[in-house]
């Protein structure tokens, strides 16, 4: 039984897997990984643009109170300056 593990592990009986290590995964093929890497990318790019979207969004509508805070401060008059005592 020994000899039969060393020459497994050494790679002399080819075909001849170890059932406990084939058992715990199945190894990915090279596109399934790169699928699924880029599917990751593309979830987090996704999310990543609705963040930059909301911003965008939230500036566009700041810059028009701005804007209209502006223009209502100078249809009014000014203050009357303060007498010193």
């Amino acid at each position: 039984m020994i000899e039969w593990t060393r020459a497994r592990d050494v790679g002399a009986l080819e075909g001849v897997a170890d059932s406990r290590r084939s058992a715990k995964r199945p190894k990915r093929s090279a596109e399934a990984a790169e699928l699924e890497r880029l599917r990751a990318r593309n979830a987090k790019l996704e999310s990543d643009l609705t963040k930059t979207r909301t911003a965008l969004d939230i500036m566009g509508k700041a810059h028009a109170l701005l804007e209209q805070l502006s223009e209502s401060a100078d249809d009014q008059e000014p203050p009357a300056p303060r007498k010193r005592r």
